[in-house]
């Protein structure tokens, strides 16, 4: 990647430079029209029309061979700015023709569906992405998560299969809990708004379905694998393989993406920039000879940009291989353009391409902006920091190379990395200096291996040799990955601090250049309001009090907040790492305290009590006063409600279905907010700031008080088990 997008480059520019560029121009104002399309969501129709006329006027001013005026460039902003309004919308599904959720899609329906992709299993359910042909034999558009028990069949689905099933759609997860990763949401970028999950009994497949290059592209991918597992390959091998030539990460173990991960190579993992650099690279001197033939470089050409976009298809259409594969079709053009210096206007035209072309929702990919400012900062940073020291001897001038090019991608991403994984791992350069000078061997032997084991051609002796080194690939990562206390983990980090980090890079790169007094008045502008937004935030913590009732099946998980400190109270003693290290990070939280769960918690004149069979409660109780259900107790629920009255009832995960739904139907007829953890979520109660002592103090404590009244169920409910 290197070759391409630094050798060559006349000068290093400054950011601001940059908006010289006309592709530059056009790129940031179709972004800024695709934040607007999302803030605003108009329907396409309301875009579609300004940015016709708008389209139509800088036509005319064209024609009319208007030069660069400041109303061509307004009209010419406008114009790009409504089309990026109009291509977020028509990447909304649901403004598609013909989409299923025009219609109506309550109860179960009869789908007709078409694998589009195989996903990674989870610990229960085999899962792909599907498309709707028809819905109760009206044809329909969209996509669906189909989810199916692993018990229920003993094939997997393959891409292209197309089935029968009756099944309800069903709304895509949402979280329960606060700060735990959103699946419905990542789903909804990806266009599907619903999940089917049928059963083994209800599937019917349709014979000689019909084939889509996706289809031919997953059977390609089966062969290679297979014939490489005839050949020895297997386990983590054979899954990196996959992964590190074919895009396919479903194999990998968890162990293992996480060893990738904390050494910061996962990016090895995942066919992206990197990959087809090297690939493009490998094509370009492999076809240079075909230059010295007639139209020679057209050709070339032509042949480089099938040979990619081939691989592209190979590989799955991933958004990452999408956005690299074009990038790179650019990088191919200035080569035969023989104007390889122009990196910038390559990276906004790709970025506008991409976009325009594919997918609007790909700018809010977490994947397409770690891509763009890796390259970005590769692209500004790596010649500034060549600049600095030029070692005259080969070997340090390599390893300074490779230390400057993952510095430079480092420092780009940083902050897009923080902000959605809160982790550093600080041995990223030991795994790319170990393993990238050695990745231009790994992937063009793969690609070689891949290609002969597809046609019956390889050696066994080559592919046992290739498996040893993936094996080495890996010892090596695990290695890295291995000293704990260079990973940074749980660290805080909001929208905030990614606008004022990537100020204080922008101020190191400007000094690298040159130093003046501007350029670090920028450096030390980004430092200090960087301390000044985390002492808000100390401050805004400080004073935070909240109790949290958690959803938790088969238990009673209540979290109490005060300013740092999490004290944390669970029914049955067991903790969730998963639900506290979100917490931890999102909350900035410092100490967490283990706590017995009380049976009854009050502020001033609010008060909060935990149910059970054996709970008593104040004849006079709180001026508000908060139930919280647990374990299903038999109690006479009308009568506890006639004499208490609360402000609201609570029901966790801990209690029968049953009893939920009759407590829910009885607070409806009173007129009593019912909050039910397991579909409503969590319950969250703010206390005022000058309350904090007394919650804190018997959060620790519990409340038990005298004059205590007894609601036992004296007409024997049956305690019916149909699962919490």
């Amino acid at each position: 990647m290197e070759l391409f997008l630094c050798k060559g480059h006349p000068r290093a520019l400054n950011p601001m430079e940059l908006l010289r560029f006309i592709p530059v121009k056009l790129s940031l104002s179709l972004m800024a029209g695709i934040l607007l399309g999302n803030w605003l969501e108009p329907h396409p129709a309301w875009a579609y029309i300004p940015a016709f006329l708008l389209l139509s006027l800088l036509g005319f001013m064209l024609f009319g061979r208007v030069g660069p005026t400041p109303c061509y460039e307004v009209t010419a902003f406008a114009a790009t700015l409504c089309l990026g309004m109009l291509a977020f919308g028509l990447s909304q599904p649901v403004y598609h023709s013909g989409h299923y959720t025009a219609s109506d899609i309550h109860g179960v329906k009869l789908f007709h569906l078409k694998v589009r992709e195989v996903l990674k299993a989870s610990s229960y359910n085999s899962r792909y992405t599907a498309e709707l042909i028809a819905m109760d034999s009206k044809m329909v558009t969209g996509k669906l998560l189909l989810a199916i028990p692993l018990e229920s069949h003993g094939a997997l689905l393959n891409v292209d299969d197309e089935l029968i099933v009756p099944a309800s759609l069903e709304v895509t997860p949402k979280p329960l809990n606060p700060y735990q990763f959103n699946y419905g949401a990542y789903l909804k970028e990806l266009g599907i708004l619903h999940q089917i999950r049928p059963g083994k009994v209800e599937i019917c497949f349709l014979d000689n379905p019909t084939p889509t290059l996706r289809g031919y592209a997953a059977g390609l991918r089966n062969t290679i694998i297979k014939r490489l597992a005839a050949l020895g390959f297997a386990g983590e091998e054979l899954a990196i393989v996959n992964a590190l030539l074919l895009g396919q990460r479903t194999d990998i173990s968890s162990g293992t993406y996480d060893a990738y991960k904390n050494a910061g190579a996962v990016h090895l993992l995942a066919v992206s920039g990197l990959h087809i650099g090297i690939l493009l690279w490998i094509l370009h001197m492999v076809f240079r000879p075909v230059e010295l033939l007639p139209k020679g470089k057209t050709i070339k050409l032509l042949v480089l940009l099938v040979a990619l976009w081939s691989y592209a298809v190979l590989a799955g259409l991933s958004a990452s291989i999408i956005r690299a594969v074009s990038m790179f079709s650019f990088v191919a053009y200035a080569l035969y353009l023989n104007r390889p210096a122009n990196t910038f206007n390559i990276l906004a035209l790709s970025i506008f391409f991409v976009l325009l072309a594919f997918d609007a929702r790909l700018l809010y990919s977490p994947g397409f902006q770690m891509s763009y400012a890796a390259v970005f900062a590769i692209v500004w940073i790596y010649p500034k920091l060549q600049a600095i020291w030029r070692p005259g001897q080969w070997l340090p001038r390599k390893i300074w190379q490779l230390l400057s090019v993952s510095l430079a991608a480092q420092l780009g991403v940083l902050p897009i990395s923080l902000f959605y994984f809160h982790q550093f791992p600080a041995l990223f350069f030991v795994s790319n200096l170990l393993v990238v000078p050695f990745l231009g061997l790994l992937l063009g032997t793969g690609f070689l291996i891949a290609l002969l084991a597809l046609f019956q051609l390889l050696p066994p002796a080559l592919a046992l040799v290739y498996e040893e080194i993936i094996g080495a690939l890996n010892m090596v990562i695990r290695w890295v990955a291995s000293q704990q206390a260079f990973v940074f983990r749980d660290i805080p980090f909001d929208g905030v601090m990614i606008i004022l980090s990537y100020l204080i890079i922008c101020g190191l790169g400007l000094i690298l250049s040159k130093i003046n007094y501007k350029r670090v008045v920028v450096l030390l502008a980004g430092i200090i309001c960087m301390q000044l937004w985390m002492g808000f935030r100390l401050i805004r913590l400080k004073g935070k009090e909240v109790v949290w009732v958690l959803q938790q099946t088969g238990d009673t998980r209540v979290f109490h907040q005060s300013g740092n400190e999490l004290r944390v109270a669970s029914g049955t003693g067991l903790q969730d790492t998963v639900m506290l290290s979100g917490f931890r990070v999102a909350e900035g939280i410092a100490k967490i305290i283990e706590a017995p769960l009380a049976s009854a918690y009050r502020w001033e004149n609010s008060c909060l009590y935990i149910i059970n069979e054996q709970s008593l409660l104040p004849r006079v109780p709180c001026r508000d006063t908060y139930l919280l259900f647990r374990n299903s107790p038999k109690i006479h629920f009308d009568r506890l409600l006639e004499n208490t009255t609360p402000k609201a009832v609570i029901a966790d995960g801990s209690n029968y279905l049953s009893y939920v739904a009759r407590w829910e139907a009885s607070c409806r007829a009173r007129n009593i907010p019912f909050h039910n953890t397991a579909t409503d979520g969590a319950f969250r109660l703010q206390i005022q700031p000058a309350l904090t002592h007394s919650v804190h103090q018997l959060f620790k404590k519990g409340v038990q008080e005298d004059g205590k009244q007894s609601y036992t169920d004296t007409e024997g409910s049956k305690n019916t088990k149909e699962g919490a």
